[in-house]
């Protein structure tokens, strides 16, 4: 069994990007979560809505098994103070206690990181980020 794995969910690279990051820092497996939706173009918020309410699902594709790590890494968007329905959907099978959340965004936080390892919120992407991972690649290896 591994000690880490991460996951990630990604729209425009950021997550991706720092996500890599993570898994290079920390010499372990990287798997992308997606999905069946369409999240292209600006209208994203309003499209992202009924998922977060529950109105509408989404397949999830991953072709990591989360239960072959004993942590795991999970790095998201930020969409409406949310994690994306994606990551919501993937983290749903996964106990919270295992997990450490990772999120980039611009200029949001996080609602409802309750229960999880670790909640890690990356601001002001570009400006933050390379600090942010470097403090949590230190926090992981020393765990």
């Amino acid at each position: 069994m591994d000690k880490y794995h991460v996951y990630y969910f990604s729209r425009t690279g950021n997550s991706e990007r720092i996500a890599k990051k993570l898994a290079d820092g920390l010499s372990c497996p990287l798997f992308r979560i997606s999905d069946d939706a369409n999240w292209r173009g600006l209208g994203v918020y309003f499209r992202f809505q009924p998922y977060i309410r529950g109105q509408k699902t989404l397949r999830v594709l991953c072709n990591g098994n989360p239960d072959d790590a004993l942590k795991i890494i999970v790095v998201s968007p930020i969409w409406g103070s949310h994690l994306t329905p994606t990551v919501q959907k993937f983290l749903s099978a996964v106990p919270k206690e295992k997990v450490h959340v990772v999120t980039s965004s611009m200029m949001d936080s996080l609602r409802g990181g309750e229960g999880f390892q670790s909640v890690t919120e990356i601001i002001g992407i570009r400006r933050n980020e390379k600090a942010a991972v470097d403090k949590l690649l230190t926090i992981f290896r020393g765990n």
